[in-house]
């Protein structure tokens, strides 16, 4: 789990209406048998600044491992 101050600026590099269409997504019981969460969350704050200046969703993949459709529904 991650320390309370790193969680916190992950949920601020997210905008509130942006994270409720990804969980609403994740959380839809039609994907219930579908992967494709993304394995890492990785952010970027501006010196000095509290608020992450951005974030990326990074999926691993193995060396000629495909995206499934899934995962490209993710990305568009």
């Amino acid at each position: 789990m991650p320390q309370s101050d790193v969680l916190g600026a992950r949920l601020n590099a997210v905008r509130s209406k942006r994270l409720r269409q990804i969980l609403g997504r994740h959380l839809d019981s039609d994907r219930a048998e579908r992967f494709g969460t993304p394995d890492f969350f990785f952010f970027a704050r501006k010196s000095g600044e509290e608020r992450p200046a951005f974030y990326r969703l990074v999926e691993v993949k193995r060396p000629k491992e495909r995206f499934s459709n899934y995962q490209r529904d993710e990305i568009d």
